[in-house]
């Protein structure tokens, strides 16, 4: 039984690893992209334009469950405009920012004291983005935690508003654009 754990925990990759994979895959994905576009320059500009615009929805989307997570009383521990490697992480402090430019793969995030709890992310690809609340997972169980202010410690219509806040935001935007 020891053998098979050892070979189990030998053959599944390291957090670090896994990280490694997806930020070559990103840069990979990245270079592919420019080369496109600077073969096809009219047709990247079309391209860019509307990976904005989805970039646009999404982070007004995002923005709703964020703002509504922070009403709620629920601990938002970052929220991110793209996918991927975190290219730059902003946190206020008491005195001043933190910001981390390219951080480290793996790297550990330490709150101290006095720090604000969320840490606000632009990441390498600009299709997606998210909120990452605490107690809170889109796979699987949720995560379990004591804390009074997890999103799974906090009632039930509170967490439904938060579900439905990037919808509702989404509408709100839609009719203040139009």
């Amino acid at each position: 039984m020891t053998e098979q754990n050892e070979q189990v925990q030998q053959d599944s990759p390291k957090p670090q690893e896994s990280q490694s994979k997806q930020l070559i895959l990103s840069l990979v994905i990245v270079a592919v992209a420019v080369a496109w576009g600077i073969k096809n320059p009219s047709t990247a500009l079309r391209v860019l334009a509307v990976m904005l615009g989805f970039g646009g929805i999404i982070m007004i989307h995002e923005f709703g469950h964020f703002i509504v997570a922070k009403f709620g009383g629920i601990k938002v521990e970052a929220f991110s405009i793209g996918m991927g490697p975190v290219v730059l992480g902003i946190r206020k402090l008491k005195k001043g920012w933190k910001i981390r430019l390219f951080p480290k793969i793996g790297e550990e995030q330490v709150v101290e004291e006095g720090y604000n709890e969320t840490e606000y992310q632009i990441a390498l690809l600009p299709i997606g983005g998210f909120v990452r609340m605490l107690g809170q997972s889109d796979t699987g169980a949720a995560d379990e935690s004591d804390d009074p202010r997890s999103y799974s410690n906090r009632p039930v219509w509170i967490r439904i508003c938060v579900v439905s806040g990037g919808v509702i935001f989404n509408a709100v935007g839609a009719i203040i654009i139009f």
